[in-house]
């Protein structure tokens, strides 16, 4: 096994709107605030790695991540 290390950034905004999610119901769901997810969707700061892994799953993976946290949805 040969880990590829933490993914690049993920347009969040795009991945949000996707999910058909509020900024709200977004970083609810996530487990971020809305002040950092307000952040990541204008540029100003950008997610860490461990936020990038979750924000990379749930864009390739959606269903793997609403499986394991047991939401319905996308």
């Amino acid at each position: 096994y040969r880990p590829r290390g933490v993914p690049e950034l993920v347009d969040v905004k795009e991945l949000r709107s996707t999910l058909h999610l509020t900024q709200e119901q977004f970083a609810n769901f996530i487990g971020a605030s809305v002040h950092a997810v307000r952040h990541w969707e204008n540029g100003r700061r950008a997610p860490d790695g461990t936020a990038r892994t979750l924000l990379h799953v749930l864009q390739h993976n959606p269903r793997a991540v609403l499986d394991a946290l047991g939401r319905p949805g996308a």
